[in-house]
């Protein structure tokens, strides 16, 4: 199988069950940083994600405070920071495998998708699998 048969047969179309909302959120996305909680389910599972309107740069953390700053610039001993996040180009979309947090065995630590964008847009997150 194919990369491509292989994303294609774990990507799943939207649905939504009687009770429920269906699996796709949102999020506005602007020139300030923005931390959102995902739901817990969600870790370790597949997500679609797309940015719409402006580039978002983004990363999962356990910690709501966290922060991305846009576009940071790069160093010559391509030092890590705490601040830089994986860039998602406008109308792209790409398929990750949110993280799992555990506090203990027992108990997952909530996830927040952590996003700042070149300008007004939002991204779009979907469950893929």
């Amino acid at each position: 199988m194919t990369d491509v048969e292989k994303n294609a047969a774990r990507n799943l179309g939207p649905t939504k069950n009687l009770t429920g909302n269906s699996p796709i959120l949102k999020i506005t996305t602007a020139a300030t940083h923005v931390a959102k909680a995902l739901p817990d389910t969600w870790q370790g599972r597949f997500v679609k994600l797309r940015a719409i309107g402006a580039d978002v740069d983004y990363y999962f953390s356990p910690d709501a405070s966290a922060s991305v700053v846009f576009d940071e610039a790069a160093t010559a001993g391509g030092t890590a920071s705490v601040t830089r996040g994986r860039k998602l180009i406008a109308t792209e979309t790409e398929h990750v495998i949110v993280p799992k947090y555990a506090a203990s065995d027992s108990a997952r630590q909530t996830i927040y998708i952590v996003m700042e964008a070149a300008g007004d847009g939002s991204m779009e997150i979907s469950l893929a699998e």
